[in-house]
């Protein structure tokens, strides 16, 4: 389970108890008052964060593919990564 910190077009960051392994991809399903929403994603970066004294994970997710019918494709095409780009 991940709690979602931000969704902007093309990439999604995402706080968790484990971390990730980059390059990995997963199915995100993403649950709200509407019909849920499977994101399909590949991890490009895991990194430790402490959240109110507690160690968590920051996952910042590269959207690939997506079933969400109001995203548009160009959207959810991976971005170039910008490594000077905060989290």
């Amino acid at each position: 389970d991940v709690v979602i910190d931000s969704w902007e077009a093309g990439e999604i960051s995402a706080l968790s108890v484990a971390p990730g392994r980059v390059g990995e991809q997963l199915a995100l399903e993403v649950t709200s008052s509407g019909p849920p929403v499977v994101l399909k994603v590949r991890l490009a970066e895991s990194r430790p964060v402490l959240i109110k004294g507690v160690i968590r994970h920051r996952l910042r997710c590269q959207i690939i593919d997506s079933s969400y019918p109001f995203v548009d494709k160009r959207q959810i095409e991976a971005p170039v990564p910008n490594q000077g780009k905060p989290l």
